[in-house]
């Protein structure tokens, strides 16, 4: 809801500042599914075969503007209809990409 009032502001002022935020958005979630996994493949591939598990809903990605520029990428799985699994990285402005929650931090491979 944040996003959409936000985008709804942008686009009555100026449509490509809109077009240049949302392409931003997307760049960033796009980086994030392309991370490296530790299971293997990325990180997209991996949430996607955890998804596929019948007790397991997958409410899909969702991108979020940081005060900063950056953004916040989150994938939301809900187990059993009740327990909801967040993974969040932030994707800073200059495109580094840091795990915020332990569950991205144990899926995602190091690359240093």
């Amino acid at each position: 809801m944040r996003i959409m009032i936000l985008l709804l502001a942008m686009t009555m002022y100026s449509p490509a500042i809109a077009d240049d935020f949302i392409e931003r958005g997307r760049k960033a979630q796009t980086s994030v599914k392309n991370l490296l996994s530790t299971h293997g493949g990325t990180v997209d591939e991996y949430l996607n075969e955890k998804a596929k598990v019948p007790v397991v809903e997958d409410l899909g990605w969702h991108t979020y503007p940081l005060n900063d520029g950056g953004f916040q990428v989150e994938r939301l799985l809900l187990l059993n209809g009740t327990t909801k699994l967040s993974y969040r990285w932030s994707v800073e402005s200059d495109g580094r990409i840091t795990p915020e929650n332990g569950k991205a931090i144990s899926i995602t491979k190091r690359c240093d």
